[in-house]
């Protein structure tokens, strides 16, 4: 299971093993930033990032569970964040708002795959109904 996090989810700087959670986003923010020729800070405020760090600290808690199939977390690289839409070009700024990404467990990640996120639901939807 997950340690339990301190901290707050605002855009300073952290030390890696202080706030797990807000490295890991800051990190994302980071690899956009670099990306579209923009700042991390751009991406963690504008891009409402900062936003998915209390999301990301739940889900790394003892109680954390894949959103799409309900599974707890292998550990924390069984926690994946992917876009729902993948972006167009590094600057498409519309689909890389955090409102367009996700947060599934690795299986969940792989099965998705490069299919758009409505087929997804659809095949995994008329997975469980024939279960």
């Amino acid at each position: 299971m997950f340690r339990k996090y301190g901290g707050n989810a605002d855009c300073g700087s952290t030390t890696l093993g202080a706030d797990r959670p807000l490295a890991i986003i800051r990190n994302l923010a980071a690899q956009a930033a670099r990306k579209a020729g923009t700042t991390t800070e751009f991406f963690m405020v504008q891009m409402n990032y900062r936003a998915l760090v209390s999301t990301m600290r739940a889900l790394m808690g003892p109680q954390g569970r894949c959103p799409c199939c309900g599974h707890p977390f292998v550990n924390e690289r069984d926690i994946q964040i992917e876009h729902i839409e993948p972006p167009c070009h590094a600057q498409d700024w519309a689909l890389l708002h955090a409102r367009n990404l996700h947060i599934s467990c690795g299986s969940c990640n792989r099965t998705k795959s490069g299919k758009s996120f409505a087929a997804w639901l659809d095949e995994q939807e008329r997975a469980r109904l024939k279960s």
